[in-house]
């Protein structure tokens, strides 16, 4: 089973990697100051789950993982949401993905600039 930090390194390098409209923006937290758009933040993976079967011979461990796509238009939100998920769909993770969700998009002002957002769901089952 892979710990939080590597399944956080393993998600930044393939987005960095293979998804080159953001030109190495992936962050870990929502950045502090403005940065170009467009941009993605990856939350920290959290511990999810523990199941117990009835016989305790089985344990399995379910870590999900939030991922951010921000851009300016709806169009271009679309269209990176998908490479995501077709990065993710393409790149098992240690042979765990249980699932991948887009999750919905919103749009909103900040600083004065309008943003769309979607939220991309990652969940892992060991």
């Amino acid at each position: 089973m892979a710990t939080k930090k590597e399944i956080f390194l393993r998600l930044l390098e393939l987005l960095k990697n293979n998804i080159p409209e953001v030109n190495n923006r992936v962050y870990s937290a929502y950045p502090k100051k403005e940065p170009t758009l467009p941009f993605i933040v990856i939350s920290n993976p959290e511990y999810e789950e523990k199941e117990f079967l009835i016989d305790d011979s089985v344990i399995s461990y379910t870590f999900t993982v939030d991922i951010y796509v921000y851009t300016q238009t709806s169009q271009e939100l679309d269209e990176l949401s998908q490479k995501v998920i077709d990065v993710l769909r393409n790149n098992d993770f240690y042979g765990a993905t249980k699932s991948i969700r887009d999750e919905g998009s919103a749009e909103y002002k900040k600083s004065n600039k309008i943003m769309h957002e979607d939220l991309i769901t990652l969940e892992l089952q060991w």
